[in-house]
């Protein structure tokens, strides 16, 4: 039982954190621009587009590297830009269902940016065993 246990609180540990990160980014993308009572100046939203997709990317090759599944381990350097840019894509597809909302390519690229740098700023900062 125990050992049960500790499966899932690693298997937790590991993956919650960049699904949860999903989660916030797709509640905050489906708020219409009414609710959103911020402007930001134009530009300052790349950056925050990218540090916040940075941040998706650095958890989510955390995850895939803390994962049990050697696939994940082995093939994270194409499989955490293709899952995040696709999650991306469909963050700016969902924008466009929303009112006041508006898909745009340079938020896109700025989160695929976002994605690889930190990915590949984890994987600087964590060097993994061969």
């Amino acid at each position: 039982m125990n050992n049960n246990f500790s499966k899932w609180a690693f298997y937790l540990n590991a993956h919650v954190p960049w699904l949860l990160m999903m989660l916030l980014i797709t509640i905050q993308s489906g708020l219409s621009s009414e609710l959103l009572s911020v402007k930001i100046p134009k530009g300052v939203d790349k950056i925050i587009h990218f540090a916040i997709f940075g941040l998706l990317g650095w958890l989510m090759t955390r995850g895939f590297l803390m994962s049990e599944k050697i696939f994940l381990k082995k093939h994270y350097l194409w499989l955490v830009p293709l899952i995040g840019a696709l999650f991306a894509v469909l963050d700016e597809f969902h924008q466009a269902l929303v009112p006041g909302r508006y898909p745009d390519f340079f938020d896109w690229t700025a989160d695929f940016l976002g994605i690889v740098v930190f990915m590949l700023l984890y994987k600087k900062r964590n060097p993994v065993p061969n």
